[in-house]
Protein backbone atom coordinates (compact mmCIF):
# COMPACT_ATOMS: atom_id res chain seq x y z
CA UNK A 1 0.00 0.00 0.00
CA UNK A 2 1.79 3.64 -1.31
CA UNK A 3 0.60 6.47 0.76
CA UNK A 4 1.32 9.70 -0.11
CA UNK A 5 0.97 13.32 2.00
CA UNK A 6 0.92 16.60 0.84
CA UNK A 7 0.76 20.36 1.87
CA UNK A 8 -1.14 21.94 -1.73
CA UNK A 9 -0.30 25.21 -0.90
CA UNK A 10 -4.15 25.99 -1.57
CA UNK A 11 -3.52 25.46 -5.16
CA UNK A 12 -0.80 28.02 -6.63
CA UNK A 13 0.28 25.44 -8.85
CA UNK A 14 -3.14 23.74 -9.47
CA UNK A 15 -2.11 23.24 -13.18
CA UNK A 16 1.67 21.59 -12.20
CA UNK A 17 -0.09 19.63 -9.20
CA UNK A 18 -2.87 18.47 -11.42
CA UNK A 19 -0.73 16.62 -13.96
CA UNK A 20 1.77 15.41 -11.06
CA UNK A 21 -1.56 13.77 -9.27
CA UNK A 22 -2.81 12.32 -12.72
CA UNK A 23 0.75 10.80 -13.51
CA UNK A 24 0.61 9.10 -9.73
CA UNK A 25 -3.52 7.71 -9.89
CA UNK A 26 -2.74 3.95 -10.64
CA UNK A 27 0.42 3.58 -8.21
CA UNK A 28 -0.88 5.78 -5.10
CA UNK A 29 -3.42 3.61 -3.02
CA UNK A 30 -4.14 6.96 -0.64
CA UNK A 31 -3.78 10.45 -0.80
CA UNK A 32 -3.72 12.71 2.20
CA UNK A 33 -4.04 16.92 1.25
CA UNK A 34 -3.92 19.57 3.47
CA UNK A 35 -4.77 22.93 2.16
CA UNK A 36 -7.18 21.82 -0.14
CA UNK A 37 -8.96 25.14 -1.11
CA UNK A 38 -11.83 26.14 -3.48
CA UNK A 39 -14.32 28.69 -3.78
CA UNK A 40 -15.77 31.20 -5.97
CA UNK A 41 -12.93 33.94 -7.09
CA UNK A 42 -11.18 32.72 -3.42
CA UNK A 43 -8.98 35.29 -2.58
CA UNK A 44 -5.69 34.03 -1.13
CA UNK A 45 -4.54 35.93 1.74
CA UNK A 46 -2.92 34.87 4.87
CA UNK A 47 -1.78 36.26 7.80
CA UNK A 48 1.84 36.86 8.81
CA UNK A 49 4.02 34.98 6.73
CA UNK A 50 1.54 33.55 4.26
CA UNK A 51 0.08 36.37 3.48
CA UNK A 52 -0.18 36.76 -0.63
CA UNK A 53 -1.95 40.35 -1.92
CA UNK A 54 -4.42 40.15 -4.76
CA UNK A 55 -4.02 36.64 -5.45
CA UNK A 56 -7.63 34.56 -7.11
CA UNK A 57 -8.11 30.94 -7.16
CA UNK A 58 -10.72 30.47 -9.55
CA UNK A 59 -11.21 26.65 -9.08
CA UNK A 60 -12.27 24.01 -6.63
CA UNK A 61 -9.46 22.67 -5.94
CA UNK A 62 -10.87 19.25 -4.38
CA UNK A 63 -13.49 19.28 -7.75
CA UNK A 64 -10.91 19.55 -9.95
CA UNK A 65 -8.83 16.64 -8.29
CA UNK A 66 -12.10 14.17 -8.15
CA UNK A 67 -12.14 14.68 -12.15
CA UNK A 68 -8.48 13.87 -12.27
CA UNK A 69 -8.99 10.82 -9.74
CA UNK A 70 -12.11 10.35 -10.44
CA UNK A 71 -11.58 6.55 -12.29
CA UNK A 72 -9.41 5.41 -9.41
CA UNK A 73 -10.31 6.85 -6.38
CA UNK A 74 -13.18 8.36 -4.44
CA UNK A 75 -12.91 11.25 -1.95
CA UNK A 76 -13.32 12.78 1.05
CA UNK A 77 -13.28 16.22 2.09
CA UNK A 78 -13.23 18.32 5.58
CA UNK A 79 -14.10 21.75 5.48
CA UNK A 80 -13.00 24.59 7.53
CA UNK A 81 -14.17 28.10 6.45
CA UNK A 82 -12.85 31.36 5.57
CA UNK A 83 -15.86 33.38 5.75
CA UNK A 84 -19.32 33.43 7.18
CA UNK A 85 -21.43 32.79 4.03
CA UNK A 86 -19.17 29.92 3.84
CA UNK A 87 -18.42 30.13 0.09
CA UNK A 88 -14.85 29.69 0.46
CA UNK A 89 -13.09 26.75 2.08
CA UNK A 90 -9.68 25.23 3.09
CA UNK A 91 -9.14 21.89 4.47
CA UNK A 92 -7.62 18.49 4.30
CA UNK A 93 -9.04 15.81 1.87
CA UNK A 94 -8.43 12.20 1.58
CA UNK A 95 -8.91 10.34 -1.88
CA UNK A 96 -8.76 6.30 -1.58
CA UNK A 97 -8.77 3.78 -4.11
CA UNK A 98 -11.53 2.28 -5.38
CA UNK A 99 -11.09 -1.33 -4.47
CA UNK A 100 -10.25 -0.31 -0.31
CA UNK A 101 -13.09 -0.53 1.92
CA UNK A 102 -13.93 2.34 4.27
CA UNK A 103 -15.59 0.70 7.46
CA UNK A 104 -15.22 3.60 9.75
CA UNK A 105 -14.85 7.45 8.65
CA UNK A 106 -14.98 10.82 11.01
CA UNK A 107 -13.86 14.03 11.39
CA UNK A 108 -12.06 15.26 14.64
CA UNK A 109 -12.91 19.06 15.29
CA UNK A 110 -9.60 20.08 17.02
CA UNK A 111 -10.60 24.12 17.50
CA UNK A 112 -11.14 27.40 16.03
CA UNK A 113 -8.44 30.13 15.35
CA UNK A 114 -8.81 33.43 13.57
CA UNK A 115 -7.68 34.53 10.45
CA UNK A 116 -7.19 37.88 8.11
CA UNK A 117 -9.05 37.64 5.64
CA UNK A 118 -9.02 40.68 3.67
CA UNK A 119 -5.79 42.73 5.40
CA UNK A 120 -7.36 46.24 4.20
CA UNK A 121 -10.09 46.41 5.96
CA UNK A 122 -8.84 44.56 8.76
CA UNK A 123 -11.76 41.51 8.19
CA UNK A 124 -11.28 38.63 10.74
CA UNK A 125 -13.19 35.40 10.56
CA UNK A 126 -13.20 32.23 12.58
CA UNK A 127 -11.48 28.85 11.08
CA UNK A 128 -12.85 25.25 12.37
CA UNK A 129 -9.60 23.29 12.44
CA UNK A 130 -10.28 19.64 11.46
CA UNK A 131 -8.23 16.32 11.18
CA UNK A 132 -9.81 13.15 9.38
CA UNK A 133 -9.42 9.66 10.48
CA UNK A 134 -10.49 6.62 8.19
CA UNK A 135 -10.28 2.63 8.84
CA UNK A 136 -9.19 0.80 5.34
CA UNK A 137 -9.92 -2.45 5.01
CA UNK A 138 -10.82 -3.04 8.47
CA UNK A 139 -7.19 -3.10 9.27
CA UNK A 140 -5.24 0.26 9.41
CA UNK A 141 -6.54 3.78 10.64
CA UNK A 142 -5.04 6.55 8.10
CA UNK A 143 -5.40 9.87 10.02
CA UNK A 144 -4.84 13.52 7.55
CA UNK A 145 -4.18 16.42 9.77
CA UNK A 146 -2.65 19.90 9.82
CA UNK A 147 -1.44 21.40 12.53
CA UNK A 148 -1.53 25.26 13.60
CA UNK A 149 1.68 26.85 13.47
CA UNK A 150 3.19 27.21 16.62
CA UNK A 151 4.24 30.73 16.87
CA UNK A 152 0.86 31.86 15.43
CA UNK A 153 -0.88 30.62 19.08
CA UNK A 154 0.87 28.53 21.00
CA UNK A 155 -1.45 26.92 23.26
CA UNK A 156 -4.09 26.75 20.48
CA UNK A 157 -1.05 24.55 18.62
CA UNK A 158 -0.47 22.33 21.45
CA UNK A 159 -3.81 22.25 22.53
CA UNK A 160 -4.48 20.76 18.95
CA UNK A 161 -1.79 17.98 19.52
CA UNK A 162 -3.79 16.64 22.57
CA UNK A 163 -7.18 16.90 20.97
CA UNK A 164 -5.87 14.27 18.30
CA UNK A 165 -3.97 12.06 20.55
CA UNK A 166 -6.68 11.97 22.57
CA UNK A 167 -9.79 11.47 19.85
CA UNK A 168 -7.30 8.17 18.23
CA UNK A 169 -6.38 6.53 21.73
CA UNK A 170 -9.24 4.14 21.40
CA UNK A 171 -8.36 3.19 17.73
CA UNK A 172 -7.25 -0.65 18.24
CA UNK A 173 -6.21 -0.90 14.74
CA UNK A 174 -2.37 -0.38 13.32
CA UNK A 175 -2.41 3.38 13.21
CA UNK A 176 -0.81 6.01 10.19
CA UNK A 177 -0.66 9.93 11.49
CA UNK A 178 0.31 11.64 8.79
CA UNK A 179 -0.04 15.80 7.49
CA UNK A 180 1.33 19.11 7.71
CA UNK A 181 2.64 19.30 11.46
CA UNK A 182 4.17 22.50 11.11
CA UNK A 183 6.82 21.50 13.57
CA UNK A 184 10.00 19.67 13.10
CA UNK A 185 10.37 16.12 13.87
CA UNK A 186 12.27 16.46 17.10
CA UNK A 187 9.76 19.07 18.53
CA UNK A 188 8.90 19.04 22.25
CA UNK A 189 4.48 18.30 20.98
CA UNK A 190 5.51 15.03 18.77
CA UNK A 191 7.85 14.32 21.76
CA UNK A 192 4.85 14.69 24.49
CA UNK A 193 2.34 13.72 23.15
CA UNK A 194 3.46 10.50 20.33
CA UNK A 195 6.24 9.18 21.91
CA UNK A 196 4.69 5.94 22.01
CA UNK A 197 4.52 6.35 18.00
CA UNK A 198 7.49 5.55 15.64
CA UNK A 199 8.62 8.69 13.67
CA UNK A 200 9.39 7.34 10.06
CA UNK A 201 11.10 10.56 9.72
CA UNK A 202 13.14 9.46 12.51
CA UNK A 203 13.71 6.66 10.66
CA UNK A 204 14.53 6.89 7.79
CA UNK A 205 16.85 10.46 8.44
CA UNK A 206 14.04 12.83 6.75
CA UNK A 207 15.69 16.40 7.17
CA UNK A 208 13.39 18.74 5.06
CA UNK A 209 10.14 17.79 3.30
CA UNK A 210 9.84 21.67 1.82
CA UNK A 211 10.31 22.74 -1.24
CA UNK A 212 13.38 25.72 -1.37
CA UNK A 213 11.77 27.01 -4.24
CA UNK A 214 8.53 28.12 -3.12
CA UNK A 215 8.67 27.78 0.29
CA UNK A 216 8.69 30.99 2.19
CA UNK A 217 11.10 29.86 4.89
CA UNK A 218 13.75 29.79 2.19
CA UNK A 219 12.67 33.38 0.58
CA UNK A 220 13.54 34.59 4.14
CA UNK A 221 17.21 32.94 4.36
CA UNK A 222 18.54 31.37 1.13
CA UNK A 223 21.26 29.37 3.64
CA UNK A 224 18.24 27.50 5.57
CA UNK A 225 18.62 23.89 5.67
CA UNK A 226 14.73 23.68 5.47
CA UNK A 227 12.43 21.36 7.97
CA UNK A 228 11.24 17.67 8.22
CA UNK A 229 7.22 19.04 9.23
CA UNK A 230 5.65 17.03 6.99
CA UNK A 231 5.33 13.58 9.51
CA UNK A 232 4.93 10.04 8.86
CA UNK A 233 4.03 8.88 12.95
CA UNK A 234 3.46 5.34 12.97
CA UNK A 235 1.61 2.72 15.66
CA UNK A 236 1.29 -0.98 15.95
CA UNK A 237 2.67 -0.95 12.06
CA UNK A 238 4.80 -3.80 11.98
CA UNK A 239 5.11 -4.60 8.48
CA UNK A 240 8.87 -3.47 6.17
CA UNK A 241 8.11 -0.08 5.70
CA UNK A 242 9.68 2.35 3.35
CA UNK A 243 9.63 6.44 3.23
CA UNK A 244 10.29 9.09 0.60
CA UNK A 245 10.58 12.91 -0.04
CA UNK A 246 9.30 13.22 -3.67
CA UNK A 247 11.19 16.01 -5.58
CA UNK A 248 8.96 17.47 -7.17
CA UNK A 249 7.73 21.48 -7.45
CA UNK A 250 3.99 21.29 -7.70
CA UNK A 251 3.78 23.06 -3.92
CA UNK A 252 5.93 24.63 -1.52
CA UNK A 253 6.19 21.08 0.11
CA UNK A 254 7.38 18.30 -1.41
CA UNK A 255 5.23 14.99 -1.43
CA UNK A 256 6.04 12.42 0.80
CA UNK A 257 5.26 8.83 0.13
CA UNK A 258 5.13 5.81 2.26
CA UNK A 259 4.93 2.26 1.02
CA UNK A 260 3.33 -0.61 3.78
CA UNK A 261 2.64 -4.11 3.32
CA UNK A 262 -0.28 -5.34 2.07
CA UNK A 263 -1.30 -7.28 5.01
CA UNK A 264 -1.36 -4.17 6.85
Amino acid sequence: MKITSLNLQCGMQSAKLLRYLASMAIVTDIFCFQEVAGGYRYKLQYQQDHFIKNNFLDIDLFEEISKVLSKTHFGLLSKSYFDNKKSNYVGNALFIKKNYTIKKYREIYMGDNFLIIDISEKDHTQVRYTAQAVEVNGVLTVVNTHMLKEGVNNKLAEKYFKVIKKEIKSVSSPILLTGDFNVDKSHKFINKYFSDYNSLNEEFNIKNTLNPSQHILFKKDATHKGLSVDQFLVKRLCSPVKMKVEKVSVSDHYPITCIISKNE
